[in-house]
C-alpha cells in the first residue's frame, strides 16, 4: 500500500504530524467555526426581532398573567370583528392615518369608552407616546399620528367597549 493511498485525498491523515492534516484538528477548528457563526446568527436576530421592550409593572403583569390570558379568550369569544387599516409607508415627517372599525358579532357598530394607539420606541424609552382616537361615526375611530424618528416601532391599539379591553399589536417601519 502505497503512502499516498493510507494518507487520503489532500494528504489527511491521523497519522500526519503537521496540524492542519489531522483530521482532528480540523474537527475541532471546523466545531468551533459553526459555534461562532451560529452565534453571529443568533446575535443579529436578537437585534432584528427583539422589540426590547420593559413593563414597568412586569411583576404584576406576570402575577395576574392567568387572569390576563382568561380575559382575551372571554374577548375572543364575544365575536367582534375589529379591523385595524394603517398607512402602507409611514413616513417621517408625513402625518399617518389609523382607522379602527369595530362591529360586534350581530355586525352592529361597538360603542367603545375609548381607544387608543400606544407607540413604543424599542431603541429609546423616552420616544414612546400614545394617541388617541377620534369616533368618526358609529363603531369608525381614527387616528392621526406623527412619529418623530425613522425605524421600527412597536404600537399596540387598545380598545375599551362594554367593559373588556381588546388589543391590536403591530409593528411597523417609519421611513425616511
Amino acid at each position: 500500500m502505497s503512502d499516498q493511498t493510507a494518507k487520503g485525498p489532500f494528504g489527511i491523515s491521523q497519522s500526519s504530524k503537521r496540524a492542519w492534516r489531522n483530521p482532528w484538528v480540523l474537527g475541532w477548528i471546523a466545531m468551533v467555526a459553526l459555534v461562532f457563526s451560529i452565534n453571529a446568527f443568533m446575535v443579529s436576530q436578537a437585534f432584528v426581532t427583539s422589540p426590547g421592550l420593559v413593563n414597568e409593572q412586569y411583576y404584576d403583569k406576570g402575577e395576574n398573567y392567568h387572569q390576563t390570558i382568561a380575559k382575551r379568550q372571554l374577548v375572543a369569544s364575544l365575536g367582534w370583528d375589529v379591523s385595524l387599516d394603517k398607512p402602507a409607508r409611514p413616513t417621517l415627517g408625513k402625518t399617518s392615518t389609523y382607522r379602527l372599525v369595530a362591529v360586534d358579532a350581530a355586525g352592529q357598530p361597538l360603542k367603545a369608552d375609548s381607544v387608543t394607539l400606544f407607540a413604543y420606541r424599542p431603541a429609546d424609552q423616552r420616544a414612546d407616546f400614545k394617541v388617541a382616537f377620534v369616533e368618526e361615526g358609529p363603531g369608525r375611530f381614527r387616528a392621526d399620528v406623527d412619529f418623530p424618528l425613522k425605524g421600527i416601532w412597536d404600537l399596540v391599539v387598545q380598545m375599551s367597549a362594554q367593559g373588556h379591553d381588546y388589543e391590536i399589536p403591530e409593528r411597523t417601519k417609519v421611513h425616511d
